[in-house]
């Protein structure tokens, strides 16, 4: 039986919601799996922000290490 919001065989998670509402217990795992989809698609969104700041933070942590040694460097050669 085809359904509006049906794509490729999956009901999307409005029809599915409406579905589930008037037929109880007719295709509750397609609810499941839009959450997992939208869980999912969170994460990933998370992770490419994540990926696209470590540039930056790397290199800001390379700058300091270099301050860091520099002034080691600089301590050291003043005592001599």
């Amino acid at each position: 039986m085809r359904h509006e919001g049906v794509v490729q065989g999956v009901l999307t998670d409005a029809t599915s919601r409406m579905l589930a509402v008037e037929e109880p217990g007719r295709d509750c795992d397609n609810i499941g799996l839009a959450g997992e989809r939208e869980s999912t698609e969170l994460e990933r969104l998370a992770s490419r922000e994540q990926m696209r700041c470590l540039p930056a933070r790397l290199e800001a942590v390379r700058e300091e290490e270099r301050k860091r040694i520099a002034l080691e460097i600089h301590e050291n050669s003043a005592s001599c």
